[in-house]
């Protein structure tokens, strides 16, 4: 019997009988997409957090620079001028673990959005300050937000990446943007300004536009998502 000749066309190469397009192309251009969208994903909480440590650790370090110029402008003396980074630190040292409780008790991203609350008002009074009483007092302030903002930070890294690869991925880059507030500090820092200028850096300190920049990559609903609380 012969078999007729429409039946045995060889079907061209690269070609899908199904109709579905190439099947080189299928699958490809997906899978693409989906690591693309991972990729964007696990930036959203890496660059919360990042955004968070950074400015903790820059304004220690400008803050340090400055206090030359800071009593010069306040006329404070050297033991006042000290209890500027001392309150800061002691307050932020002395609650660290009691934040990280909080984070367990009533979830990390929330602890974290106070703390980013509390840090930004603190660091924008502390431009308003009139008097070194009161930018003492907000430096204060300043301590409670960062105590909450570490532990709480690092720790929705951890909740939120189960994948070890991703979860290091993560933690480097929220590591590495601490280590950048430290080596811009001293880039930053108005020692070297004149005291007209060093005013003016420290009314427009960095705590205000990073605590925004943070906060406006915490709240997105994709953000929410990959934050949970615990």
């Amino acid at each position: 019997m012969s078999v007729p000749h429409t039946a045995m066309r060889a079907v061209p190469a690269g070609r899908n009988t199904s109709g579905e397009g190439p099947a080189s192309i299928r699958g490809i251009e997906p899978a693409s997409r989906r690591r693309a969208a991972t990729t964007f994903a696990d930036s959203i909480p890496a660059i919360a957090t990042g955004a968070a440590f950074f400015m903790i650790v820059l304004d220690t370090s400008i803050v340090n620079l400055a206090l030359p110029r800071i009593g010069t402008e306040l006329d404070a003396g050297l033991t006042t001028l000290q209890w500027l980074v001392d309150g800061y630190l002691l307050v932020f040292a002395s609650l660290l673990l009691g934040a990280g409780a909080l984070g367990d008790r009533f979830g990390v991203k929330g602890t974290i959005m106070c703390g980013l609350l509390v840090f930004t008002l603190a660091s924008a009074l502390c431009g308003m300050a009139a008097n070194i009483a009161a930018l003492q007092a907000s430096r204060i302030v300043q301590g409670v937000g960062a105590a909450l903002l570490l532990p709480n930070s690092l720790a929705a890294l951890n909740h939120t990446f189960s994948d070890p690869l991703r979860r290091t991925k993560a933690v480097s880059t929220w590591a590495s943007a601490g280590a950048l507030g430290v080596a811009l500090g001293p880039v930053l820092g108005p020692s070297r300004a004149d005291t007209r200028v060093a005013k003016h850096l420290h009314r427009q300190r960095p705590g205000r536009p990073l605590g925004a920049v943070a906060d406006a990559a915490a709240n997105p609903e994709s953000a929410a998502a990959a934050v949970p609380v615990a």
